[in-house]
C-alpha cells in the first residue's frame, strides 16, 4: 500500500474517532451525573431545585439552585428555610411547584412559614400556605448556589417541542462542525502529498 492511502486511512479513522470520542464523553458524563443524583437522593436524602419565585428575596433570588436535605420535624427549627408542597382540601398538590419559605413558628403539628419578601404569612384559602404539616415538607435548604439555575428559568417558558428542536439542532451542528473540520484536515493532507 502506498504512503498516501495509509495517511488517508489514519485521517479517516481519526476523523471518525473524534465524533465517537465526543459521544463517549457525553454518555460517560450523563452516566456519572445520573449515578451522582441517584446516590445523593437515595443515600444522603439530597435533592436540588431552582428557585422560581421572588418570595425569598433578598436571601434567595429567582434562578438560584438550592440543595434540599430530607429531614424530620425534629431537625427543623425556627429560622430554617424549608421546601414544601401546597395542599388543597387535605390533598397534596405534587404537580405544582413546591414553595420555599422560612419557618417563623413551630408547634407540635405544624410549621408556620413566610417568604422573606412577603409582609405576612400566607393564610389565604384554599391553600393555607402559612401553616404547613410535616407530610407536606420536602426538606430544608442546606445550600444555595446563586444564579446557576437561570438557564432553566429562561427555558421554562419555551414549549417542549421547541426545546426538543433546539437540542436536536445543537447536536446536528456539533456533527456538522466536526465533519467540516475532518474534511478540512483530510483535504489539507491530500494537498501535502
Amino acid at each position: 500500500m502506498s504512503e498516501n492511502s495509509q495517511n488517508s486511512k489514519k485521517r479517516d479513522k481519526n476523523g471518525k474517532s473524534g465524533i465517537f470520542r465526543f459521544w463517549v464523553y457525553v454518555v460517560i458524563f450523563l452516566a456519572v451525573a445520573f449515578v451522582g443524583v441517584y446516590v445523593a437522593n437515595n443515600v444522603f436524602g439530597l435533592s436540588a431545585r431552582v428557585v422560581s419565585s421572588p418570595s425569598m428575596r433578598p436571601n434567595l433570588e429567582v434562578g438560584d439552585i438550592i440543595l434540599i436535605q430530607r429531614t424530620g420535624s425534629e431537625s427543623i427549627n425556627v429560622g430554617d428555610i424549608i421546601v414544601f408542597y401546597r395542599s388543597l382540601d387535605g390533598r397534596l398538590l405534587y404537580d405544582e411547584v413546591p414553595l420555599v419559605h422560612r419557618v417563623i413558628k413551630k408547634s407540635d403539628s405544624t410549621l408556620t412559614t413566610k417568604g422573606d419578601a412577603n409582609p405576612t404569612p400566607l393564610y389565604s384559602q384554599p391553600y393555607n400556605e402559612g401553616n404547613v404539616t410535616m407530610d407536606r415538607v420536602l426538606g430544608k435548604v442546606v445550600l444555595n448556589v446563586p444564579k446557576l439555575g437561570l438557564v432553566t428559568v429562561a427555558v421554562e417558558g419555551i414549549p417542549y417541542n421547541v426545546r426538543l428542536a433546539l437540542g436536536a439542532s445543537l447536536v446536528l451542528l456539533i456533527f456538522l462542525l466536526d465533519y467540516m473540520d475532518w474534511r478540512k484536515s483530510s483535504h489539507r493532507g491530500s494537498k501535502q502529498s
